[in-house]
């Protein structure tokens, strides 16, 4: 395995790890507060899932905060890519799931569909108060993911 391959694999561990314990202390939004968070991020969730289907780093990045955008130059979208299709396969489709309250953060699941696999949580992140609805965090996780 390459050490650039290794790293990701690292990073998608440590990611999953915060993801179990995030996912455990966030306050549910209900109601209209859930359903506006979901209008807002679901174009923006299918934008950058699509986009590693279509292997369009621009548009990837489109909604990214800039600290996001820092972690994610090209060669790290290609690295993820690589390793959602070789695990997963492509995308497929999404349904929101619940939205949270996690400290500062909004936080939007998806159960994603994929080629490989049907049960994929996609976790978008959003900084609340920041109206221009950037991107904050981005993770994915799956039993395949975590293999």
């Amino acid at each position: 395995m390459n050490s650039t391959l290794r790293t990701w694999k690292q990073f998608v561990v440590i990611s999953v790890a915060a993801f179990l314990v995030t996912g455990c202390i966030g306050q549910p939004l209900e109601g209209e507060e859930k359903e506006r968070w979901i209008s807002i991020a679901s174009p923006i969730a299918e934008n950058i899932l699509k986009s590693i289907n279509n292997n369009d780093y621009q548009g990837f990045t489109a909604d990214f905060s800039q600290e996001m955008m820092n972690s994610f130059p090209p060669q790290e979208f290609a690295n993820l890519r690589e390793m959602l299709e070789s695990k997963i396969g492509k995308y497929i489709s999404k349904t929101p799931a619940k939205v949270t309250e996690e400290g500062e953060y909004i936080v939007v699941y998806f159960d994603a569909q994929y080629e490989k696999e049907e049960a994929v949580t996609v976790k978008v992140v959003f900084e609340k108060g920041d109206e221009t609805y950037k991107v904050q965090g981005l993770w994915f996780d799956s039993p395949k993911l975590r293999e």
